[in-house]
């Protein structure tokens, strides 16, 4: 299981940090394996990486925490429907929220894989 997380405060992050984190501090999905190839075969995350200068691959763990970086996954199109089946979509449009998630919190995006 691939798990994609947003601390939901700046205490919930110092927390994650540690891991140590309580029931309620994060907002997160998870992801199998079959999903998780199924969106690296449309370069989903291919296409984060080189926006926020991150390292988001299968057996890696990496955050985006810079607002500027956040806002350049979001404004990018890669979360436009036509790019995706309807089920990887449903998908997509939740790790988009997290995303905005993340922007709201004022704590980042967070990828465990």
């Amino acid at each position: 299981m691939k798990t994609i997380c947003v601390p939901k405060n700046k205490e919930a992050l110092d927390r994650l940090d540690y891991n140590k984190t309580e029931s309620g501090d994060l907002f997160e999905i998870s992801l199998d394996n079959d999903v998780f190839f199924e969106l690296c075969k449309t370069g989903f995350f291919q296409v984060i990486n080189k926006l926020a200068h991150s390292n988001i691959d299968d057996f890696e763990d990496d955050a985006i925490i810079e607002e500027v970086y956040l806002n350049n996954v979001l404004n990018s199109g890669i979360f436009c429907k036509q790019k995706y089946s309807v089920e990887i979509f449903k998908v997509v449009e939740m790790i988009e929220e997290l995303f905005i998630k993340a922007l709201k919190c004022n704590t980042g995006i967070f990828f465990y894989f």
